[in-house]
């Protein structure tokens, strides 16, 4: 596996430090479950706490590494979550940019995205987000999510001035609801343009 590549170019030494990696990604992936379970019981400044301290965790940046990046990146999705709750957009933000590196297929992330920096009056970078959104739902043929991204596209663009855009999201939106499953997607990218925005 990529350990064993990893001891072979370091040596016994490297091999060793390498284990011991593994080992604080393990024991980061527990810290993780736990700042789950104190967010869903309600335990908000400790799972904040928790979620921080997992994703400035240098030992979780290693590329060689299985989940780190991932853990890393959904602990901040996670603060973010909590950082709106609170009221705290721009730390909202912030944290969903950082998420990004890992999730940036992510539907949710995106949207998430849109929702923060609108709160925040960036409706430029909530357009780029739920344009991403859009093109991730595409992507997983997630018809309820493409939905959501055109109707999130259509008030942004009208936020923007930009009433074409919005009428095009608009028509996008009631275009699939009479598409079948098959030509959706064609349909979502030719009325919206979202390859240009």
């Amino acid at each position: 596996g990529e350990t064993t590549r990893a001891g072979e170019l370091l040596g016994d030494g490297g091999k060793r430090r390498m284990d011991n990696v593994e080992m604080l990604e393990a024991k980061a992936a527990k810290r993780y479950e736990i700042a789950i379970k104190l967010h869903a019981d309600g335990h908000l400044d400790q799972a904040l706490a928790e979620y921080a301290s997992l994703a400035r965790l240098p030992v979780l940046q290693n590329p060689q590494l299985k989940l780190g990046p991932r853990i890393c990146s959904l602990a901040s999705f996670n603060a973010a979550s909590i950082y709106r709750l609170r009221g705290e957009p721009d730390n909202a933000m912030k944290a969903l940019i950082q998420a990004s590196r890992e999730l940036h297929s992510v539907e949710t992330l995106w949207r998430s995205l849109g929702e923060v920096s609108l709160d925040s009056a960036s409706a430029r970078l909530a357009r780029h987000a739920f344009a991403q959104a859009l093109s991730c739902a595409i992507a997983s043929h997630n018809l309820s999510d493409a939905r959501g991204a055109l109707r999130s596209l259509a008030a942004t663009s009208f936020v923007l001035g930009d009433d074409v855009h919005a009428e095009e999201c608009a028509r996008a939106v009631v275009a699939l609801d009479s598409c079948d499953q098959l030509c959706w997607a064609i349909c979502v990218m030719a009325r919206t343009g979202a390859a240009n925005v």
